[in-house]
């Protein structure tokens, strides 16, 4: 894959990107990034995790296992089981892999979806799922994906979409002083008015 690094020139984001040994302005960029490749978001990591007790009762491969898992899942903290990926920055590592070592930090959803249960708390620093506000852009994808395993994952708001389920708009209520009497006439302060709009339903 091309390695891309971006350099912020000015306050404004005028950005130089530097591919190779060359130089290139944003709109040639894209004639040069492959397809499907894609700029990965930064994420927090944990310092202490050093000096944690589970963390430190971990082999070597184990541990490069961990940060692997933290890495490679998405932003709800759900990992596409890829067991060929594994494979090959920790060749064999299958062979020896014992999930009982991580049934606290990991949930097994299907036979391709595992759950890294802390994922989302520490990343969006919250102390619970509870605490995920569908009013925030980031935490209703979140609650979206999640949603997909309601029945599986615990915490999750009390007011969480259904899957694949928008929010549904409800009748109004009108402020207004004037009444409504018919379809399409507006009665205001004792005169009519016709109003010739479609008024079905969308």
């Amino acid at each position: 894959m091309i390695w891309l690094e971006i350099v912020n020139q000015s306050k404004q984001l005028n950005q130089t990107f530097l591919v190779g040994n060359g130089v290139y302005p944003p709109m040639s960029l894209a004639r040069l990034i492959p397809a499907g490749a894609f700029i990965m978001a930064n994420r927090f990591t944990d310092s202490e995790k050093w000096k944690d007790d589970w963390f430190c009762s971990l082999n070597e491969r184990e541990k490069l296992f961990w940060i692997f898992l933290c890495d490679n899942c998405n932003h709800a903290g759900i990992w596409k089981v890829n067991w060929h990926l594994v494979n090959f920055y920790l060749p064999n590592f299958a062979i020896d892999f014992k999930i009982e070592k991580f049934n606290d930090r990991i949930q097994v959803l299907s036979k391709n979806k595992w759950y890294l249960k802390k994922f989302v708390t520490f990343q969006q620093k919250i102390d619970s799922l509870e605490q995920l506000n569908q009013d925030n852009n980031a935490h209703l994808g979140i609650i979206k994906c999640l949603t997909s395993y309601n029945s599986m994952i615990e915490g999750l708001p009390s007011t969480s979409l259904a899957p694949n389920e928008h929010l549904a708009r409800g009748p109004g209520k009108g402020k207004g002083k004037g009444n409504s009497k018919g379809r399409g006439v507006v009665v205001k302060e004792g005169t009519k008015e016709e109003k010739n709009e479609n008024w079905d339903e969308a």
